[in-house]
């Protein structure tokens, strides 16, 4: 029964090929049934490996029965090309139990991962920062390429560790997005900004607006948070430029006043 059930493809066999039998598995998967298998023996293998070059590596394979994995792309009974991964064991009488994996499932999710990573590619780009995507159930973060120009970094640096960026930001600024993003965490919130200053490669300080996105789930726990990251270093040292001549120009009007009151002054003697 287990053998049958087993969601997994099976095959037994003799060295000589003298017994072979497969599990309903692998002849749902590939079509090849065991009566197929038992008449046409190495007919069966030539068809599901056509390639000599592959047949010989699958054979060699099989036969060393060593519990390694390894990948092989076998033809079915109706031509179609079925990924698998395969192992294989030898039993004390000699048989072998050859154990595949069906891949096309894995090869669809790799290929939708790679589709999703090059659409959150091409948007990165067309935002003028960095664009940070961070899974917080299973403590992961992807940056954009863009973290390359505005802190000097890798974006594969941050993304082995979730923490590494909070190291980044300025001793002083620290505690209070600390005790900012717990509060966020902690409430209900589904947005967020703030401002602080990050460590660049090259030793300065960049002044960063973070602004992102909470999503929670059912239980309003956050899970994820999307959201991007400005160098606003330009804008701050306007401000800043800004702030001295507002200051400059008050002082200049306590001087005049000064002035004015003195030869009010002057005037009246």
């Amino acid at each position: 029964v287990l053998f049958d059930s087993i969601p997994v493809m099976i095959v037994m066999f003799r060295p000589d090929l003298g017994q072979v039998q497969f599990n309903q598995t692998f002849e749902r998967l590939t079509g090849w049934t065991t009566a197929e298998g038992q008449a046409l023996k190495g007919e069966v293998l030539e068809s599901m490996y056509p390639d000599p070059l592959e047949r010989q590596a699958a054979a060699e394979f099989f036969l060393q029965a060593q519990p390694d994995w390894q990948t092989f792309a076998v033809h079915t009974r109706g031509g179609e090309l079925l990924p698998s991964r395969w192992t294989n064991i030898r039993l004390a009488d000699q048989t072998q139990i050859g154990i595949g994996i069906d891949m096309r499932e894995e090869l669809r999710a790799e290929q939708a991962l790679r589709g999703s990573e090059e659409r959150f590619r091409l948007a990165s780009q067309a935002v003028a920062g960095i664009v940070y995507d961070w899974d917080l159930a299973a403590g992961r973060i992807q940056h954009s390429e863009a973290i390359n120009w505005v802190i000097g970094v890798s974006p594969e640096i941050p993304a082995r560790d979730p923490d590494w960026w909070i190291e980044q930001i300025h001793p002083d600024d620290r505690p209070r997005v600390r005790a900012r993003f717990r509060e966020l965490l902690a409430g209900d919130s589904g947005a967020y900004e703030i401002e602080y200053r990050a460590h660049h490669a090259d030793g300065r300080w960049v002044h960063i607006w973070d602004r992102a996105l909470i999503v929670r789930d059912a239980q309003g726990r956050a899970v994820r948070i999307v959201g991007t990251m400005s160098d606003i270093s330009a804008r701050k040292g306007l401000e800043l430029a800004l702030a001295k001549a507002n200051a400059s120009l008050m002082e200049a009007n306590q001087e005049l006043s000064l002035a004015n009151l003195a030869l009010r002054e002057n005037e009246g003697r």
